[in-house]
């Protein structure tokens, strides 16, 4: 069952990573489940021992909203834009094969 947080995660996703780029969708996946965990600290009471602070409930959907419109506004491509990671390009010259007629 889809709920409207999950909605919102996704299409953060997709706009974080930029709509033409699969690796960027897979760096923004990594960049918001990572930013997630460490937001629950936020949504959780805590107690400092002398002083107790009370969670803010919601408070990773104003964060990730805020993270949306950063995007939307100074990185309109998203993180990756059009552009695509490759094992060729990260492997660089060392997987480069020899011509005919060039010795190994």
């Amino acid at each position: 069952m889809f709920r409207f947080t999950l909605t919102f995660e996704i299409l953060l996703i997709v706009v974080l990573g930029g709509m033409g780029s699969i690796t960027g969708t897979v760096i923004a996946a990594t960049i918001v489940t990572i930013l997630k965990e460490v937001l629950r600290s936020v949504e959780a009471p805590m107690d400092l021992g002398f002083i107790s602070l009370p969670g803010i409930p919601g408070m990773r959907m104003v964060i990730f909203s805020l993270l949306l419109i950063l995007v939307v506004l100074f990185y309109r491509e998203g993180i990756m834009g059009q552009r695509e990671w490759s094992w060729q390009g990260l492997l660089g010259a060392r997987s480069k094969t020899p011509e005919r007629g060039e010795d190994l």
